[in-house]
């Protein structure tokens, strides 16, 4: 045999051949280098998808609303801001929770995934604030599903779960129409 026959030459004729710790070193550093780069990467992409599922969630909660409203002539229910600690003139409305679960399979779907340790889910029921001043009772176009000719938002996180404070895709807002958009939209 060669002398550089591999290393099943080296198996077959007992001798064994070991890493220097040099060698180990090096390839350890590689890794934890590798694994550097991925893991800001693998975060963003995990963010992005708690984003994308915040938004399929108040989709749904803006269909529901939708569903509500053509069975009440088209008026938005009247649900109160924050349901643990109700703003003046709300006590005693219930929550949107309350007021559109029978339109939806789930609860499920009033939980941000990027609600911190569920906190306001546990404390409010939902992790979506209703704009209970600007929407509460007030009638929907049929057919545009806007309010007075301006498609506004019903809801969005109770806090900027999304990115940080300044950013202007903090939140997930939903629309009267049922579109969940990712940034505040300005009306026209």
């Amino acid at each position: 045999m060669d002398k550089d026959d591999g290393v099943l030459g080296m198996i077959i004729r007992g001798k064994t051949k070991i890493f220097t710790l040099v060698e180990l070193l090096v390839v350890i550093a590689i890794i934890a280098l590798l694994a550097g780069l991925l893991f800001p990467v693998t975060m963003k992409i995990r963010a992005k998808g708690r984003k994308t599922f915040c938004l399929n969630n108040l989709r749904q909660i803006g269909q529901a609303v939708e569903m509500y409203a053509s069975s009440y002539d088209y008026y938005l229910p009247s649900c109160t801001m924050t349901p643990s600690n109700p703003p003046e003139g709300e006590e005693g409305l219930p929550s949107a929770k309350e007021m559109l679960s029978s339109y939806l399979n789930s609860d499920e779907v009033f939980l941000c995934p990027s609600d911190p340790d569920k906190k306001y889910f546990l404390r409010e029921g939902l992790s979506y604030e209703w704009q209970s001043s600007a929407v509460n009772g007030k009638r929907l176009d049929e057919k545009s599903m806007q309010l007075m000719g301006y498609d506004i938002f019903l809801m969005m996180d109770y806090d900027n779960f999304h990115a940080g404070a300044n950013s202007a895709q903090a939140r997930n807002y939903l629309y009267s129409n049922a579109r969940a958009l990712g940034e505040l939209e300005v009306p026209r």
